[in-house]
């Protein structure tokens, strides 16, 4: 995550700030206060270096908002291959689990392709 144009207005050390964005990548949910107070010389840092966080949570979430809306997922689609593959494994008494590890796909995509098919 880019934060050298929010920082750049900050008063408060690039040390924490770069702390602050990690907080942020790594999942924080709420603003590591421990950290800002030890990290900060004053108030004014300290509310710095909170303004700071939650402007890096909102661009992460903005950008989260903006993959869902223009429909970016994670799924692509079985191949063929990976049909015949399904449906052979399944024949031979494998387990759904076993067909996912070895197709490298979720269980659940394995099994809506065989309640799909089933039909």
């Amino acid at each position: 995550m880019q934060f050298h144009t929010i920082h750049s207005k900050a008063s408060f050390s690039h040390k924490l700030a770069t702390q602050l964005a990690g907080a942020v990548h790594s999942g924080a949910k709420r603003a590591p206060l421990g950290l800002i107070i030890r990290c900060a010389l004053d108030a004014e840092e300290q509310y710095q270096a909170l303004r700071f966080f939650y402007a890096c949570m909102f661009r992460k979430q903005k950008k989260h908002e903006e993959v869902r809306r223009l429909g970016g997922h994670s799924y692509k689609p079985l191949t063929d291959e990976e049909k015949q593959r399904i449906i052979q494994m399944r024949l031979a008494g494998a387990s759904l689990t076993a067909i996912a590890s070895e197709l490298n796909r979720h269980v659940s995509t394995i099994y809506y392709f065989l309640k799909r098919s089933q039909k």
